[in-house]
């Protein structure tokens, strides 16, 4: 890694801290197993539980961003964050939410992440060779949300099936990317320090 790539690396919150998608991925698989034990959810249920996903998932990705180096490089994160604490906020707060309001809040939700994760890898690029992650990650989420909006008229199971599916291949995902973060940096630092 040499010095122009190191000092990328230095601005990018996710070096040494490949903590934070292991927690992220984490998590949202833990929402798709819930959904998966509970498919006979009632609507109140499925919107507390988005709720608390994305108000969890929204302060972890925007603390991360908030005490990184360099909250430039890291923006798409903070983006992830606060458009997360907005959509649990909304889920969790709206009265009466109907299914049709949260399958919109969702997908949009959805979207906006997706779009974030891609940008995530764009500021890896210079960092890892790993970062198709992060593009893979945010491409499942934007066809996740554009599929929402498309079957729009489906009932709340068939949205809590989604949601279960979409849950576990993006958590994977995340800790796929956690993994090789880990692995590529403690190696170059190795690499770095033998040759120094």
């Amino acid at each position: 890694m040499d010095h122009t790539v190191r000092g990328a690396a230095s601005r990018h919150v996710l070096v040494g801290r490949p903590w934070i998608p292991l927690l992220r991925g984490f998590w949202v698989v833990t929402l798709g197993e819930i959904t998966l034990l509970l498919p006979d959810m009632t609507l109140a249920m499925l919107a507390i539980l988005f709720g608390i996903y994305a108000l969890v998932d929204g302060t972890i990705a925007l603390v991360s961003a908030y005490r990184a180096p360099s909250i430039g490089a890291n923006l798409w994160l903070a983006l992830i964050g606060v458009c997360g604490i907005l959509a649990g906020l909304f889920a969790l707060l709206w009265p009466g939410l109907s299914a049709q309001t949260l399958l919109y809040c969702i997908a949009v939700w959805a979207v906006v992440l997706g779009l974030c994760e891609i940008a995530g890898g764009i500021a890896l690029f210079k960092v890892t060779s790993h970062e198709w992650f992060y593009f893979l990650g945010g491409w499942v989420a934007i066809i996740f949300g554009a599929m929402l909006i498309y079957q729009s008229d489906e009932g709340v199971v068939a949205l809590v099936w989604h949601i279960s599916s979409f849950a576990i291949v993006f958590g994977v995902l995340l800790i796929a990317a956690a993994y090789r973060l880990r692995k590529e940096f403690v190696d170059s630092d190795q690499s770095a320090f033998l040759s120094d």
